[in-house]
């Protein structure tokens, strides 16, 4: 009994340990978030080590909770590193596809790619600033997005901070939309997002729209004056 009351106090403890930084990723940006990833590891250690050392002695509802909350600890940690991955890339959408297909197809789209980079930031960053490019996808009717990875979160950010000068760039770049890669997680925060936006206009007069904006780690919907 007293062992088992031990084990019930060790999980209480290392839950309110989970709640307590998981409370806290979300109040941090992505870069303060990266510095929490051996945080997470230690507490999902000390989770699978409760797990492996003292489950046998466990009730099947103690150990259903214990499993629970080490899911939800990995589940945070994958987060995190794939939010990691993807935070020096952007998706190109309706840039011109090429016919060519193989390497003269990537070629041209590596010299589009560093026209639209060179142009947008007045010569700031361009193909060299750029890790890698691939279009999304198999090649089809349809235009395939193209995903580009920087060489660092700062390249990235001088296009983004730029985009309203793309169409001055070349008629090529008029229709296209540029935007974070974003994980599942964010692309579903950023949906609701959108639908809460649309519901605000529906629901408001006057001269504002309302409008998602912001990194991927702290997007919110925005009021903006109504152009003329």
């Amino acid at each position: 009994m007293i062992r088992s009351k031990a084990i019930i106090i060790d999980i209480k403890n290392l839950k309110q340990s989970f709640s307590a930084f998981s409370n806290k990723l979300n109040k941090l940006d992505l870069g303060e978030i990266k510095g929490q990833i051996n945080e997470a590891n230690q507490i999902s250690k000390k989770w699978s080590d409760l797990f492996n050392t003292k489950v046998d002695s466990l009730s099947c509802e103690v150990k259903s909770e214990v499993q629970v909350v080490q899911r939800s600890i990995e589940e945070k940690l994958c987060s995190i590193k794939e939010t990691e991955k993807r935070e020096k890339n952007v998706i190109i959408y309706r840039l011109i596809e090429s016919s060519m297909v193989g390497k003269e197809g990537n070629i041209e789209d590596r010299n589009l790619v560093d026209k639209l980079l060179l142009g947008t930031t007045s010569g700031g960053i361009g193909l060299s600033n750029v890790k890698r490019l691939f279009r999304l996808g198999q090649k089809g009717e349809k235009t395939r997005p193209i995903l580009i990875e920087f060489d660092s979160k700062v390249a990235k950010n001088q296009l983004m901070e730029n985009l309203n000068k793309i169409k001055k760039v070349g008629n090529e770049f008029i229709n296209i939309g540029i935007s974070h890669d974003l994980t599942v997680e964010q692309r579903s925060k950023c949906k609701s997002l959108v639908l809460e936006a649309k519901e605000k206009e529906r629901s408001t007069t006057g001269e504002y729209i309302f409008r998602v904006r912001g990194p991927p780690e702290d997007m919110k919907v925005i009021r903006l004056k109504m152009r003329k």
